[in-house]
């Protein structure tokens, strides 16, 4: 399965996630490594927060230092690892809870977050990302929360 038709089969699982509002299917490129992923929009107890879910494992370079946050080239604000999985046994509950398997979670900070983690964080150092849409978006918001919270949903 090419990484198009991957990143459009994660959108369509996550959408059906309560948790999830909007997904945007997308191909993520860290070093020279292009990934499947989904750009999403979570929100837990009311607390928005955007991500990219990206299958694969960790890339080498984040293996090697934690000190490692994410930027593209058109955002001022920073991407940070918050979480991965490795399948290390097979086991029913992780392939309900992963049926893509290995893969890492990219949280979007805003610039008041970055700027904090960079004073918390000596010596942290930015890598490059690129990402690209690899779908059309898929939104699961009602038309009720879409007025009440339209600019919490968006990442346009």
């Amino acid at each position: 399965m090419d990484l198009s038709s991957l990143a459009i089969e994660l959108s369509q699982w996550l959408a059906q996630q309560d948790h999830v509002s909007i997904v945007a299917p997308v191909e993520v490129k860290i070093a020279k490594r292009t990934f499947a992923g989904a750009r999403y929009a979570e929100d837990i107890e009311g607390q928005f927060a955007e991500r990219l879910y990206v299958i694969d494992e960790l890339p080498p370079l984040y293996r090697r230092s934690q000190r490692i946050c994410f930027r593209t080239d058109d955002e001022d604000r920073d991407w940070f690892l918050t979480s991965w999985f490795r399948q290390v046994n097979i086991c029913t509950e992780y392939e309900e809870a992963c049926p893509f398997g290995n893969h890492f979670i990219l949280t979007f900070f805003s610039s008041l977050e970055s700027w904090a983690s960079r004073q918390c964080i000596p010596k942290l150092r930015r890598l490059k990302m690129t990402v690209t849409e690899a779908g059309p978006t898929l939104s699961n918001i009602t038309e009720y929360d879409s007025e009440e919270n339209d600019d919490q949903h968006s990442w346009e």
